[in-house]
């Protein structure tokens, strides 16, 4: 555990390790500690309770794959080397759904950090093989559960991976490999996406059951990913779940895919859904979020446009947060553009709010205060359009957040 002020020794805590060794028929094998102690199949957990132990297995058979933390048994990050050949094992057979999942987290990790490698180098990239066959097992069974399916094809957001690796954070690398990722998934799964979509049909009527909501999230992924591609037969079949859909969930997934994307159907779908739905205060707000998320190079001019709409008020929280604040917190690529546009426009929100709603000013202001995370340049920018804010007449929420970032 880091020092933290006051305290700079700190004491081994007390994890719990669920755990299990995978064989090579996926089976859970027996664990039998060296001292003759068995775990429980209902709980097996290896106690941690010192600075460093060693827990040796014996009685197996072969070599198993170990399956960490079952569960999220504990708050930590595991430093452990797996291939890409364990993890893909583990995504396929590891009887926890947890273990499963990140194993399949870890393999889109490790893909992203090879592409933003060949980026960086300027270089060609094709998808693992290993990752491809592994998502051809999961599209391809029935029997696994729909909505862990559908969780574990989600890519990792940008703001995810530009927490997970080394500064400064590499914006424009962390959007392409994303990107070029979930077009080559798509290019490589397509017969089984598709697939999806044929034995997943769009709902005639809603239902709220578990069964009904994994189908949804698994459809929607599916398109998601296939919309990447733009294609006109999948176009085609994404406007038409928009136009059918019988629950906001489907409607709200196809109309994301279709404003996210460089088709020009899109606008009409735009200002469909808000003649639709103008009555609807809060998903107007989605309405908002959707085209300030957009990852287009216009984004930015966009939601200036839609400050001047009349569905915008600057003295609401909501719609400053779902219009300014998904531009500026869930857009990277478009918010750290290196020309700082972006905080330059941030920075204007912050003067104005800064007189209409300081609470939400200084929350604003806090999304400039991790300029040392980025390149020079960028952080460069930054400070300045902080220093701009500070020479106006502060509030002192505003002031304190403002000043804390200068110093820091």
């Amino acid at each position: 555990t880091p020092a933290t002020p006051g305290q700079t020794e700190k004491l081994p805590l007390h994890i719990p390790v669920a755990m299990g060794l995978v064989g090579a028929e996926g089976e859970d094998l027996p664990l039998k500690l060296i001292d003759g102690t068995k775990l429980s199949r209902d709980n097996p957990v290896l106690q941690l309770t010192e600075a460093q132990q060693s827990f040796t297995f014996v009685d197996l058979d072969e070599a198993p794959i170990a399956s960490l933390f079952r569960g999220f048994s504990a708050p930590v990050r595991v430093e452990y080397s797996q291939t890409k050949q364990e993890l893909a094992f583990l995504m396929a057979h590891d009887s926890d759904g947890f273990n499963r999942w990140n194993a399949c987290q870890k393999l889109i990790v490790g893909a992203l950090k090879d592409l933003m490698a060949a980026y960086d180098a300027k270089q060609d990239f094709a998808v693992d093989k290993d990752l491809l066959e592994a998502f051809q097992s999961l599209l391809t069974n029935t029997e696994l559960d729909q909505a862990m399916v559908a969780k574990m094809l989600e890519l990792p957001s940008q703001q995810f991976m530009a927490e997970l690796l080394p500064k400064p954070v590499k914006v424009d690398a962390i959007y392409h490999s994303l990107e070029t990722l979930k077009q080559q998934l798509a290019k490589g799964l397509y017969a089984e996406l598709v697939g999806v979509l044929d034995r997943i049909p769009l709902a005639k009527s809603y239902e709220f059951n578990a069964q009904a909501m994994a189908q949804r999230s698994l459809r929607n992924v599916c398109m998601s990913y296939l919309m990447a591609l733009e294609q006109d037969e999948i176009v085609a079949r994404c406007v038409e779940q928009y136009h059918q859909a019988s629950n906001m969930t489907d409607q709200l997934a196809a109309f994301r895919a279709l404003v996210h994307s460089n088709r020009t159907e899109k606008q009409q779908l735009i200002d469909d859904f808000y003649q639709k739905w103008s009555d609807e205060a809060l998903v107007v707000d989605q309405w908002f979020m959707v085209q300030a998320t957009a990852p287009q190079p216009d984004t930015l001019n966009q939601v200036k446009r839609l400050m001047q709409h009349a569905a915008f008020e600057m003295t609401n929280p909501n719609k400053i947060r779902s219009l300014i604040g998904a531009f500026c917190n869930n857009n990277p690529v478009n918010f750290h553009r290196d020309n700082g546009e972006g905080y330059q426009f941030l920075a204007d929100q912050i003067i104005e709010l800064n007189k209409l709603n300081p609470q939400v000013a200084s929350r604003m202001a806090t999304l400039m205060t991790r300029w040392a995370n980025y390149d020079e340049q960028r952080a460069q920018k930054i400070k300045d359009q902080l220093a701009r804010i500070q020479q106006e007449q502060l509030s002192p929420d505003v002031y304190e957040v403002v000043t804390k970032a200068l110093n820091q």
